[in-house]
């Protein structure tokens, strides 16, 4: 099962790496995610999401994007709904 949430995870930031080279948006692993790499070569083994960090303004032309773009995943964040509860934004 964790291999799947793993290579689900690659999936996503794949997608999110070519928007972001398309784009010009800069952006870098963070947090357990980074972790992940530099201690365990891949992903730590009980982490089951992926981190990423941005510049703001690149947040904000990657909200802009989401709107539009044509990818099986989903954005949410505060910005585009007031309902959402997290300070960060989300793709799934």
């Amino acid at each position: 099962m964790q291999r799947r949430i793993w290579d689900t995870e690659m999936e996503v930031l794949d997608v999110i790496d070519k928007v972001c080279r398309e784009n010009g948006l800069k952006y870098s692993l963070a947090y357990g995610s980074m972790i992940g790499v530099v201690r365990h070569g891949g992903f730590i083994p009980w982490d089951d999401d992926m981190d990423i960090c941005m510049p703001r303004k690149d947040y904000d032309r990657l909200i802009e994007l989401s709107y539009t773009w044509k990818m099986p995943y989903d954005f949410y964040c505060f910005e585009k709904d007031k309902n959402y509860l997290f300070y960060f934004g989300k793709i799934s």
